[in-house]
């Protein structure tokens, strides 16, 4: 519980993390188990939330993100578009706003 808890900090404020574990981020990209699904990523001041699934354990990962974010004001748009991020294959994803930047 408290690595993907606090990859998921860490992916909030862009802060690479020098272990990795299940859940990881290099500051740009959450991952889960890997490059291979990337959960989230930063492009410039969007964020874009993977709306796939993968696994069971990776569905957990996704939601313990979801959970920091909205805890921090963040909050899914009605935006959504096939990306091909980095290595992955195209997932699903969908932008999240910043209530705090928004308002």
């Amino acid at each position: 519980m408290r690595n993907r808890d606090d990859a998921a900090i860490a992916f909030i404020y862009r802060i690479p993390q020098t272990t990795r574990g299940s859940v990881h981020t290099d500051g740009h990209t959450i991952y889960s188990y890997g490059e291979h699904f990337p959960m989230a990523f930063w492009s410039g001041e969007e964020l874009w939330v993977n709306e796939s699934t993968y696994s069971r354990t990776t569905s957990q990962h996704q939601g313990a993100l979801k959970r920091s974010l909205t805890t921090r004001r963040f909050t899914p748009t009605d935006v959504t578009a096939v990306i091909e991020h980095g290595r992955a294959n195209p997932y699903t994803y969908r932008l999240w706003a910043d209530e705090e930047r928004e308002g």
